[in-house]
């Protein structure tokens, strides 16, 4: 069951070697689902400028993205994010699969933002996907 669990949320989130799911878990004080995704080690990314393929290196900095919710709950999705060295542009960080940049929905949550706002009235989708209208435009829009 565990196995399905993560290959279902692997395929949600656009992952592919060398990125995984390390662990899921149930935050019954916050009543949220918390899934941590990361690279393995000594991987090979290309940077943000689309360049050669560099060891990726550790990184303590983590984004919380927020994913469609699970049976009822949000869930959000945990990065470590690695970074590379770049030849033309030094160290940068590595976007997540699953993430647009400066964007803290993933592109799941984003795209069905987009469709029930289409038919819905920004305060009904607030409610709807539980988060604040400020966020919901802003990250939506841009």
């Amino acid at each position: 069951m565990v196995g399905n669990f993560s290959a279902m949320m692997a395929g949600s989130l656009g992952l592919e070697e060398p990125w995984h799911i390390e662990r899921a878990a149930f935050d019954a004080e916050e009543l949220a689902v918390r899934i941590y995704v990361s690279v393995r080690r000594r991987a090979a990314l290309a940077g943000p400028s689309a360049g050669a393929k560099q060891n990726a290196t550790a990184t303590k900095n983590e984004r919380v993205c927020r994913h469609g919710d699970m049976l009822f709950h949000p869930c959000y999705i945990h990065a470590r994010r690695p970074k590379v060295l770049c030849s033309k542009c030094g160290s940068k960080q590595v976007n997540a699969p699953f993430e647009r940049r400066n964007s803290r929905f993933t592109l799941l949550l984003e795209g069905y933002a987009m469709m029930i706002l289409a038919d819905m009235p920004v305060s009904k989708t607030v409610a709807v996907l539980r988060c604040d209208e400020k966020s919901l435009v802003i990250r939506i829009s841009t």
